[in-house]
């Protein structure tokens, strides 16, 4: 060494190393980063005819269903036959709310097994006795109501279930079905 001059000898650092994680603890770590989806409730099994069913505010009970090839004028002859393949629903409608509803049509649909979907038949309200058209019609609190609605379906159709709705359509309450037995 020289005089005077002072030299400092620096260690030299030895590269660090990352410890490594086995890949094991990696992905147990990573699953419990994550829950787990939780998984779809099962869907409600369809209701028999004659149950009472519950939706939103109201309460159906469906007390027969036939499946007719055509559809005779309740008024002796006013009307003209009515050919096709029908699906004609008798049910009843209590109001379970504290205010007035209205039947529509959009209450009610009917699905069969293929998954396809059919609403009231519109051009055959004519074909339902007028007691029993109660659609656009007000049901008041506590009020129980026999109706009839009818579907035009497709021939090769069958497994069908009646959906019920809420009758308020801005109802976030879910559809429930009643199974028709054919």
């Amino acid at each position: 060494m020289e005089r005077g001059v002072v030299t400092e000898e620096t260690p030299k650092e030895e590269p660090k190393e990352e410890p490594k994680e086995e890949p094991a603890a990696v992905a147990v770590e990573e699953a419990a980063a994550e829950p787990e989806p939780e998984p779809e409730p099962e869907p409600e099994p369809a209701a028999a005819m004659g149950e009472a069913v519950e939706v939103a505010d109201g309460v159906w009970v469906v007390t027969g269903a036939q499946q007719v090839p055509q559809l005779s004028d309740q008024f002796g002859g006013m009307m003209p036959v009515k050919q096709g393949n029908f699906i004609i629903v008798d049910f009843a409608f209590t109001n379970d709310s504290n205010e007035a509803k209205t039947l529509h049509n959009a209450a009610l649909m009917l699905t069969d097994k293929d998954g396809r979907e059919y609403d009231p038949d519109t051009d055959s309200f004519g074909y339902i006795a007028a007691e029993k058209d109660i659609f656009l019609e007000q049901v008041n609190p506590g009020v129980t109501t026999n109706g009839q609605v009818i579907f035009s379906v497709a021939p090769d159709a069958s497994g069908f279930k009646l959906q019920l709705m809420p009758t308020n359509l801005f109802s976030l309450a879910e559809p429930k079905e009643v199974a028709l037995g054919f």
